[in-house]
């Protein structure tokens, strides 16, 4: 969750800066965690999410205002994890 939202502020830069050329779209985040997409769609308070720091639920504003969106991709088609791993 916390690094999905490191993501999204890192989108929403660029999606400012894309903005001024007249390009302002959601920009889609592939996350292969249901439960941190859920968790960042459904919002309210729940004591399981607690330990989560106020910061990194600029996800749900993000996705509010449609700066972003949130698509879960299983672990096999993630681009990213073979340079991880």
């Amino acid at each position: 969750y916390m690094a999905v939202s490191a993501a999204v502020q890192e989108a929403s830069w660029w999606r400012g800066i894309s903005s001024l050329f007249g390009e302002a779209q959601a920009i889609q985040i592939n996350c292969d965690n249901q439960s941190c997409i859920a968790i960042a769609k459904n919002g309210g308070y729940n004591p399981r999410t607690k330990h989560i720091d106020i910061r990194h639920h600029y996800i749900r504003e993000a996705l509010d205002r449609g700066v972003v969106n949130l698509a879960y991709v299983s672990t096999d088609e993630q681009i990213a994890d073979g340079l991880t791993k």
